[in-house]
């Protein structure tokens, strides 16, 4: 009788194990199928052309998505990560003070805001301000429709995810290694230093979940970045003007209802989902080693 309730209960597990993993074992391989076919027709000019026009019996390329999209994720991992870890070690540090506790609370909570109130809040900000410095004669220094505002919002969406990680490791420090660390005279800053490197798999982990999430995400930037579907130019003033990404094209071409369009979509989609999980490989090597 115990063995048969083992088997079942073991039979039970592997089949709630199949039914949860079957969805994203058929979405990897829908993607993969179609995203190589339409790839392999154009192959390597996808990679590097522009999008045809609709309706056309060419697929295009996505290059300008592809370069638009690493501008974007680079510039916000620029300004999310280092403000995720240091709020998180001001968190864990300031122990007495009532600062750490409220941003805890509230990066928290952004977890769970949609991320296109993010894109709206940032459009309504950069629209405030350019009302406000309108008045005073002067030009805003971040447009509205930019890769730079596109950018402040994908770093507002990755920051909780990188804070909360960053944050648990750091509470989870064994505390004879504090007092070791404390006891040797080192200083608030010296000993977060020494505490980082102890949990820099853990926090390298935050690192790629965040990045990944802001990489998928299309909503936040409909207000922002707007889109393009050619190559921004090739100096600063690039920050300062539309920028397409991956997750823009798949959206607009998706629901175009030109074929060709469509087919390029699924090119589009499998890239995207090779580069998340590159980077999700990347980061266990890391974290690993």
């Amino acid at each position: 009788m115990r063995k048969i309730s083992s088997y079942i209960g073991l039979s039970a597990m592997i089949a709630l194990f199949v039914a949860g993993i079957a969805p994203i074992a058929h979405l990897i391989a829908i993607v993969s199928i179609k995203g190589i076919q339409v790839i392999s027709s154009n192959f390597p000019s996808y990679l590097f052309q522009e999008r045809a026009l609709p309706g056309s019996s060419e697929v295009g390329g996505v290059g300008p998505y592809i370069l638009g999209t690493l501008v974007l994720v680079a510039i916000a991992s620029a300004m999310g990560i280092p403000v995720s870890i240091f709020a998180a070690i001001y968190t864990t540090q300031s122990i007495r003070s009532r600062v750490g506790p409220v941003t805890s609370t509230i990066v928290r909570a952004l977890i769970e805001f949609p991320t296109i109130i993010v894109g709206l809040t940032v459009y309504g900000m950069l629209r405030w301000l350019e009302a406000v410095l309108g008045l005073l004669g002067i030009q805003s220094p971040i447009p509205r429709f930019s890769a730079l505002s596109g950018a402040i919002a994908l770093a507002i969406v990755m920051l909780p995810f990188i804070y909360t990680q960053t944050e648990e490791s750091l509470r989870g420090v064994p505390i004879h290694l504090r007092e070791a660390i404390y006891s040797l005279g080192a200083s608030r800053i010296a000993a977060s230093m020494i505490l980082v490197r102890y949990v820099r798999a853990s926090i390298l982990a935050g690192i790629g979940i965040g990045v990944g999430k802001a990489m998928g995400e299309t909503a936040p930037l409909l207000f922002t970045a707007f889109g393009r579907d050619i190559y921004p130019e090739s100096s600063p003033r690039m920050l300062f003007e539309p920028i397409g990404s991956l997750t823009l094209a798949i959206y607009n071409m998706g629901l175009s209802g030109y074929s060709n369009w469509v087919d390029s979509a699924w090119g589009a989609a499998f890239i995207l989902l090779a580069i998340s999980i590159g980077l999700f490989i990347a980061i266990r090597i890391l974290s690993a080693r």
